[in-house]
């Protein structure tokens, strides 16, 4: 390699300075055209590439700064206010009504427990209890339209039946409430419907109450 650039540099120097002045610009063109090709070309490429860019973040920051002054605007309109405040409003009502629903998921039992559930109602009765009337009023579906049942789909998904109980009875005011303090520790899930309490002859009272249990089975 060397051994040729000295034999080039002895060729040059035995021409002329005219033909060294023309070698020279030839070598200055050949260098200014290695320049444009691998130099020149590729940046001006680069730099309307970067240009392009600039130009559509530009326009997306535009986009974006307009879309920004409209909401800015939308969420200072007293309207949209309220219409948040609504929406918050009723989402936490929905919470709460989703949370007394779950608190209110039925518990069931077999129906061929009921005798055992009755006979424990009558047997926790202190002697002051006394029975006049018991009476198994008919079966009824608990949901009574397709309204609830679809209202209640996630909580209950299969056919339950209301078994329903009416018990007659004298006592006075606390030995009633005691009795039904006994009633409410049986280990049933039993669910109060009505009480009606009638002084007769004081102290004693003429006491009515219904409540129910839950079963898949109708009998």
């Amino acid at each position: 390699m060397k051994e040729r650039i000295v034999l080039a540099k002895k060729w040059i120097m035995g021409r002329s300075q005219r033909d060294q002045f023309y070698i020279f610009l030839a070598g200055l063109g050949f260098i200014y055209f290695m320049f444009v090709i691998f130099f020149y070309h590729p940046l001006l490429h680069e730099n309307t590439d970067l240009s392009s860019k600039i130009s559509d973040l530009n326009s997306q920051k535009s986009s974006i700064q307009q879309q920004m002054d409209t909401v800015s605007h939308a969420i200072e309109d007293p309207i949209f206010i309220q219409m948040i405040d609504e929406q918050k409003r009723l989402t936490e009502n929905l919470q709460i009504v989703e949370s007394k629903l779950l608190r209110l998921k039925p518990r069931i039992i077999q129906a061929k427990n009921i005798p055992s559930i009755i006979d424990n109602i009558l047997t926790v009765a202190n002697p002051s209890i006394d029975f006049v009337k018991l009476e198994e009023l008919p079966v009824e579906a608990w949901l009574k339209g397709d309204v609830d049942k679809a209202t209640l789909a996630e909580i209950v998904n299969q056919d339950l039946y209301q078994h329903s109980f009416r018990i007659e009875f004298i006592s006075d005011y606390f030995n009633t409430i005691n009795y039904f303090k006994s009633i409410e520790k049986l280990p049933w899930p039993i669910y109060w419907d009505s009480m009606e309490y009638t002084v007769q002859k004081y102290p004693l009272a003429d006491v009515i109450i219904k409540f129910h249990v839950l079963s898949i089975q109708k009998s």
